[in-house]
């Protein structure tokens, strides 16, 4: 018996289309032509219950010869727990690239509504 998975995917998760949407989840496609990013605070955020607005350093995670480029808006996805918060580069993944590491670039996020209990959790490293 031969058993092929020719296609399998799972349904996309929920995600407000931006930092500043309402905090509604909806839909939203991918943006295209990026490429995934991390990110974690800068080193000079401190975040309190009553915060909208933060720092943060984004880092594209493919190899782009040490060029992050450019951070597009996030998706936040508001949760009872925590909220979610991906981030996509610009331009896509390039036809050939040197691995040594991608540069840093700080983004101010802007949230609807306060990070209150929450934790802030980045969307890449789920």
């Amino acid at each position: 018996m031969i058993v092929a998975l020719l296609g399998c995917t799972s349904p996309a998760p929920e995600a407000a289309p931006n930092a500043t949407a309402s905090p509604e989840v909806t839909d939203s496609p991918a943006m295209p032509d990026s490429s995934p990013a991390v990110w974690e605070l800068a080193t000079s955020t401190a975040i309190d219950s009553g915060a909208t607005v933060f720092d943060v350093l984004v880092m594209r995670t493919e190899c782009n010869s040490g060029v992050t480029g450019t951070v597009n808006p996030p998706l936040v996805d508001f949760r009872a727990e925590e909220i979610v918060i991906s981030f996509t580069v610009s331009p896509g993944t390039p036809a050939a690239a040197t691995c040594q590491g991608n540069d840093q670039v700080e983004y101010t996020v802007t949230l609807d509504q306060p990070v209150g209990d929450r934790r802030l959790v980045d969307g890449a490293r789920r």
